[in-house]
């Protein structure tokens, strides 16, 4: 055990050599004896003893006690002042300097060992407790997050580290004025004020809040509070660390997003449809508010996919949902539902005559899009709106089925030969999505319902027929073919449109109506059964 050094500051030779006999005596060692207080100081700075016995009337302009307080101060060594003087002045200016311990002269060889004994003991307990304390500050400040203490009294921060001195705190500064920006704590229930939270239920709380950085830029943090209590068991100050979530709560949003968004067209899907559609319910039933709900069909979609391949499908759709986005605003909600089915949901007030403006005014900027794009195809569609009145209200699921049933009463007022145009090739020559082909005079066809047909010309998507009685637009015909070779072939059509043709040559015989029939449902054996059925016949220009 390494032995104690003492510094012995008297200016009575006698007392000072008495003094060096005991503290021998009790095996400590003396770094030397001074009589004066500017050289106490200097002398203590150069051995660094352990202990200074400090006499308090010294020779020199500074006395015991001023001496004291600046070895205390500065080398932070501990101080046992000696004194013949009691009265009260001189003890409080002895207090003020915080020593070690003070002795009243005369004292004995006891009295001084006690004295030294306490004060070289309580010097070791404050040295373990400024290490541990120094090893708690560093790993505190070590930390990557904002830490520090708060007073619950003012909010005032009475430490920080140094992640939150760079966010711009500083200590006696209000909590709230750091991480909100604002002049009073927070109140709202989005962002409850952890203190409050901390004082009401005694505990730890963790919360999310927005905090802003010293640039003023928001980010999202988690903030845990933990109380401190003092020894009444009052919550006098709350600890607490911020940890920056912001990059976690942007993928959170953008897992949120995609499940709720169409990755194709970058609409809403049909779940993220249904979630809002049913919260603009609920507020249109409080509100009293009414709305309109679009449903939209992409006519022919399965003809583009099928001749002009998935990849041109996807434009179509991604075109289709662009010109949704620019035709309505922001506070619509606007989704891909299916395939080639989309939904807009108006939310601010519409009657019946206005729909029909809105559904006018879709069309047209479809034709506009048709007319400037250049595309190999057009965008056709059909469309079906159902109105949502809060004096009958319903769900969004079933506003949703009226719309697509009066869409597919739109889809069947439709004649195929108005509204499909031929498109433009490279070269500028007209053609259509399929390629046709003119039939001999002797080409039939045999209707399930409607008995023969004389074809006319025909394609992959579907034949001119000329027919006996007129064709049915609800109906689903069983076609049958037959092939050059003999090849049966079974297809299924509906009537794209039909008229009567008047008055018909003799030679023509019975057959004044005539008609647009639509493959549909064709399965690759029947493509290329069609295919070999045309082989035969030249091609329309």
């Amino acid at each position: 055990m390494d032995q104690k050094r003492i510094m012995i500051v008297e200016d009575e030779g006698v007392t000072a050599i008495g003094i060096r006999a005991n503290i021998h005596d009790m095996g400590y060692a003396v770094t030397s004896i001074e009589v004066a207080g500017e050289n106490a100081v200097r002398k203590a700075a150069e051995d660094m003893p352990d202990l200074v016995l400090m006499d308090i009337a010294l020779a020199g302009e500074m006395d015991g006690i001023e001496a004291g307080d600046i070895i205390q101060k500065t080398l932070h060594i501990p101080v046992i002042y000696l004194t013949a003087y009691s009265d009260r002045q001189i003890l409080e200016r002895i207090k003020s300097t915080r020593p070690f311990g003070y002795i009243i002269k005369p004292f004995n060889e006891y009295e001084l060992r006690m004295a030294i004994d306490i004060a070289l003991y309580k010097d070791k307990m404050e040295q373990q407790l400024k290490q541990q304390n120094d090893l708690l500050i560093n790993i505190i400040d070590s930390l990557t997050h904002p830490f520090y203490v708060i007073n619950v009294n003012d909010y005032t921060i009475m430490f920080a580290n140094t992640a939150a001195r760079l966010y711009g705190v500083s200590e006696a500064a209000t909590c709230y004025a750091f991480t909100h920006k604002r002049n009073s704590p927070c109140t709202d229930s989005e962002h409850p004020c952890i203190i409050a939270k901390i004082l009401e239920t005694r505990e730890s709380v963790v919360l999310e809040h927005i905090h802003y950085d010293r640039s003023g830029n928001a980010i999202f943090v988690e903030v845990h509070g933990y109380p401190i209590f003092d020894d009444k068991g009052n919550i006098t100050r709350v600890i607490e660390y911020n940890i920056d979530v912001t990059e976690r709560k942007k993928m959170e949003k953008k897992l949120a997003d995609a499940a709720i968004t169409d990755e194709l067209t970058g609409l809403f899907n049909r779940r993220g449809f249904f979630t809002l559609g049913e919260q603009q319910c609920r507020l249109a039933d409080r509100q009293g508010k009414k709305m309109s709900l679009l449903y939209i069909d992409l006519d022919g979609f399965k003809n583009i996919n099928d001749e002009l391949g998935h990849n041109t499908g996807d434009e179509a759709l991604i075109d289709t949902a662009d010109i949704l986005r620019k035709t309505f605003r922001k506070s619509d909600i606007i989704a891909r539902i299916g395939g080639d089915e989309f939904a807009v949901l108006l939310t601010e007030p519409a009657e019946t005559p206005a729909e029909r403006v809105v559904i006018a005014h879709v069309m047209e900027k479809f034709s506009l899009h048709n007319k400037q794009a250049g595309r190999k195809y057009e965008l056709l569609i059909s469309i079906g709106a159902a109105h949502y009145d809060p004096e009958h209200p319903c769900s969004i699921d079933h506003l949703l089925n009226k719309a697509d049933a009066l869409m597919y009463d739109d889809k069947r007022r439709h004649k195929l030969e108005e509204r499909v145009k031929p498109v433009l090739n490279k070269t500028g020559t007209d053609r259509r999505i399929y390629k046709r082909f003119r039939t001999g005079d002797n080409c039939w066809a045999e209707l399930d319902i409607s008995g023969k047909v004389k074809i006319l010309d025909i394609s992959i998507g579907g034949a001119l027929v000329n027919s006996s009685q007129p064709l049915g637009a609800d109906i689903i015909y069983k076609i049958k073919m037959s092939s050059a070779d003999g090849e049966e072939i079974s297809l299924t059509g509906i009537l794209a449109w039909g008229s009567h043709r008047g008055p018909v040559p003799e030679e023509e015989g019975t057959f004044p109506y005539s008609g647009g029939l639509k493959f549909i449902e064709l399965n690759d054996s029947q493509k290329i059964s069609l295919d070999k059925f045309t082989r035969s016949f030249n091609t329309l220009l």
